[in-house]
């Protein structure tokens, strides 16, 4: 809107939900708000792009905010390694397994064996056993009724 002239101002709540990015930020006001034709407006924050002193504490806000993000990612894949170490398992279950009901001593949900899939799943590797193809294989599967994984629904 701004580039299309239907818009003069952005006015954001915060300044790390415009962006997380120092170089995307840099963007914006090399782009838009050093001129005097835009301005950028926080609700949070009182700053002013055209001013060098603004643009220094929105870099300085902008260093933080980026800072920030990669400490969150880093925290997080720090914490779902560990879980993995624990041997937690991560994301849906894996055909032939489903999460149990029950929480173990920790309150986390175990995978459990589904019996049906497991039947499917060695259906399949005695058919590769003896050289059938993989499409051979689903062929047979689905000739014989084999009902194909279904996703959960999000």
């Amino acid at each position: 809107m701004l580039e299309r002239g239907k818009a003069s101002t952005l006015l954001v709540v915060k300044l790390d939900r415009l962006t997380r990015s120092l170089l995307d930020l840099d963007t914006l006001i090399r782009g838009y708000f050093t001129k005097e034709r835009y301005h950028l407006l926080s609700v949070s924050e009182s700053l002013d792009a055209r001013t060098a002193m603004g643009r220094f504490v929105l870099y300085i806000l902008g260093l933080i905010a980026q800072w920030e993000r990669e400490a969150i990612s880093e925290r997080t894949r720090d914490a779902m390694a560990h879980l993995k170490q624990q041997g937690v398992a991560m994301g849906g279950a894996p055909y032939g397994f489903a999460y149990s009901a029950v929480r173990d001593k920790a309150g986390r949900k175990r995978l459990i064996e589904v019996p049906d899939q497991m039947n499917v799943i060695a259906r399949m590797a005695e058919l590769c056993d003896v050289g059938t193809s993989a499409s051979r294989i689903a062929g047979l599967l689905n000739a014989e009724g084999t009902a194909a994984p279904q996703r959960a629904a999000t």
